[in-house]
């Protein structure tokens, strides 16, 4: 995949984050975050400029994608380590077939935690079937990226499969209609027949490539 970018001149950086069963999101978030900081850390030795840097993900890694897209800072000065200190801001992004809203799924007031095929991963947002309501409604809605957008989001592909029947694209749906809400540049593909599999998969990343020469 990553020929597919390196061919049109951009650099790539692949992170691999820790998974299941050892590794939750609260554990996989700040990972993530801090590979975007150690690539602001090495930007000119890698030759790149750190002010247009992106992101792509697919599915659960574009649920990372927006998640770090909208809540980029500039760093700790006083970190004890070095890459802490550095920014995690990013120039744009591009998710495929993202989870966006877990308060809303598939349709208004539906939770994740109502989705049957779903539930077996609920551990990964280290819910369990005893904690209370309330406590779940806030962790499902700390982690969703709609509730991230602000004016400052990076400007943002979403490329989603008509026919996905795991992630529905009325996620993409809702954040585009957020994005659209607070004037930050987006785009929404919405491809005709695609599941969330290679129909829809392998468009986006071509898409993505078009999407961040248009705009780093």
């Amino acid at each position: 995949m990553a020929k597919l970018f390196t061919d049109q001149g951009l650099t790539v950086f692949e992170v691999v984050h820790g998974s299941q069963p050892k590794y939750t999101i609260s554990d996989i978030l700040p990972q993530v975050r801090h590979a975007v900081r150690f690539v602001h850390s090495v930007a000119s030795q890698y030759r790149v400029d750190p002010n247009r840097l992106g992101i792509v993900g697919i599915s659960s890694g574009g649920h990372l994608t927006l998640m770090l897209a909208g809540t980029g800072d500039a760093g700790d000065p006083n970190a004890k380590d070095l890459v802490e200190r550095e920014s995690s801001v990013l120039k744009a992004a591009v998710a495929i077939a993202p989870p966006t809203d877990f308060l809303n799924w598939d349709k208004p007031h539906r939770s994740l935690v109502e989705d049957k095929v779903l539930a077996s991963l609920l551990t990964v947002y280290e819910i369990t079937p005893q904690m209370p309501a309330e406590k779940v409604n806030s962790i499902l809605l700390d982690l969703s990226p709609v509730h991230t957008v602000t004016d400052h989001f990076p400007t943002t592909l979403l490329v989603h499969g008509d026919s996905d029947t795991l992630v529905p694209n009325q996620q993409s749906k809702l954040l585009d209609l957020e994005l659209e809400k607070h004037h930050v540049k987006h785009k929404l593909e919405i491809v005709p027949g695609g599941g969330h599999d290679g129909k829809t998969f392998a468009p986006g990343l071509l898409s993505a490539v078009k999407w961040f020469l248009a705009n780093l």
